[in-house]
């Protein structure tokens, strides 16, 4: 196992498809179907890292740096769209293929956004 972190989906179809993509690339992964269930989600895992649905992100635009507030020791990874980050993974370019600079190698973590994605790390 790569690394443990938790998926923020609110689609439960979407949330199972992202989640067996994730595990499939050695990740642990723990699910939270909305913000509210993360604090629940957090107390019961080791995860390093918060991974944000793009549309929950997309509807409340403040949720990253609301969850990298509460949860300061985690990183909160926040992709403009799954396909996009899984074909920059593809294509060697990040993503969640494709390891950099993470600690949970393979979600395509960076110290600074790039442009369509953001990171917001913990600590």
């Amino acid at each position: 196992v790569m690394a443990e972190l938790i998926l923020l989906e609110g689609d439960p179809e979407v949330r199972m498809l992202v989640r067996a993509l994730l595990e499939r690339e050695g990740y642990q992964v723990s699910e939270a179907q909305d913000p509210n269930q993360v604090q629940d989600v957090v107390r019961g895992s080791q995860a390093t890292q918060i991974l944000c649905s793009p549309q929950l992100s997309a509807d409340y635009p403040l949720l990253p740096d609301e969850l990298s507030q509460r949860f300061p020791d985690l990183d909160v990874l926040a992709p403009a769209s799954y396909a996009g980050a899984l074909l920059e993974g593809a294509s060697g370019t990040g993503g969640l293929a494709e390891p950099r600079d993470s600690p949970a190698p393979g979600l395509g973590a960076h110290r600074g956004p790039p442009p369509g994605r953001c990171l917001h790390r913990g600590r």
